[in-house]
């Protein structure tokens, strides 16, 4: 492995999560996960209503729950 092949993988481990979720969120996206999750919340009317209650907040309604949960950060 080349200096710059070292450099750029070492750079994707250390990438920031795009969103940030409670662990309820998590847990409900779990629930999503895998084939189901390929749709974005948005696809989902109890999901969708979640979110205009006020959750998934730092979340889009168009990303996949899939992706979401790839680069999502739990915070409190």
């Amino acid at each position: 492995m080349t200096r710059q092949e070292w450099l750029t993988a070492s750079g994707k481990e250390n990438e920031r999560p795009l969103y940030k979720i409670t662990w309820k969120e998590l847990n409900l996206l779990r629930a999503f996960e895998g084939e189901p999750g390929n749709k974005s919340i948005s696809r989902y009317a109890a999901l969708s209503d979640l979110k205009k209650q006020g959750f998934f907040k730092n979340v889009p309604a168009d990303i996949a729950i899939n992706e979401i949960l790839r680069n999502c950060e739990v915070i409190k």
